[in-house]
């Protein structure tokens, strides 16, 4: 077994109970969730500015949906700044503890750089400040490449963890680094329309056609639904590598 009895309720005893719904059901609990509702509007919204982007005659209908979507992101964004701020502080102290690492003070920066998109991005919609927009777009890169960097080792450590393992432990680090792979995904989509955006921010120069723009957007957004809703997929909760624990305690035993 790769891990010591007292220590099987990091991956076996993890068990998920929502393993059992259906995709629909996930689906709909994911959207009665601020992140998943801010997303599916986001889709919507893309999905529009896609459609009137390629049609000749641009449908006012589809302008409609696009503008509700867009200020009902704006709103849901309005309801997340609490959460983002206090998520920012409590990653900023455990960054300080005595656990190793690289890892902690890059979840760290993550939250701060989403903190200040979270209240930038918000403050640019209503002042139409265009400081403000230019710094939500610099925090948004700069979250998006921590995360990157961070999604990329911890799918690299989950992989080898499950070479080492056996059985439903192997299953529940599978599934962790699968979750990881979407990860990298939506990390990898991100970081590249974060590149676009700060090219214009410097130079004003769009060097992207509009619906490469909307598709690189749509694909962010729907890559991300579906990162969050495979979290509950597996026979096993996701594991933890945020935890207090180092996995250094993890050990090869027969």
């Amino acid at each position: 077994m790769f891990v010591e009895v007292n220590k099987m309720t990091v991956a076996v005893q993890n068990t998920n109970y929502s393993e059992n719904k259906t995709f629909l059901g996930r689906f709909v609990d994911y959207t009665g969730s601020a992140v998943g509702a801010m997303r599916e509007c986001s889709m919507i919204r893309g999905v529009c500015r896609l459609y009137n982007a390629v049609v000749a005659n641009p449908s006012p209908v589809a302008s409609t949906v696009e503008g509700v979507a867009g200020t009902t992101v704006t709103g849901l964004g309005i309801v997340r700044l609490p959460s983002a701020t206090r998520a920012a502080i409590e990653d900023v102290a455990k960054a300080g503890d005595d656990t190793p690492g690289w890892r902690k003070i890059g979840v760290a920066f993550r939250s701060v750089m989403d903190a200040v998109f979270a209240w930038t991005s918000v403050g640019a919609f209503v002042t139409s400040n265009p400081t403000l927009r230019n710094v939500a777009t610099v925090a948004d890169f700069s979250q998006d490449s921590a995360d990157l960097a961070i999604a990329v080792a911890d799918h690299n450590q989950l992989t080898r963890y499950e070479k080492a393992a056996s059985g439903d432990v192997k299953e529940a680090f599978a599934h962790s680094r699968k979750y990881n792979m979407l990860r990298v995904a939506k990390a990898v989509l991100s970081v590249a329309a974060g590149v676009f955006a700060m090219w214009m921010l410097m130079t004003g120069v769009t060097i992207l056609p509009l619906v490469l723009t909307i598709l690189l957007s749509l694909a962010t957004t729907m890559v991300a639904i579906r990162r969050d809703l495979y979290k509950d997929e597996g026979k096993f909760k996701l594991i933890d590598l945020h935890h207090s624990y180092s996995f250094n305690e993890f050990e090869n035993i027969s």
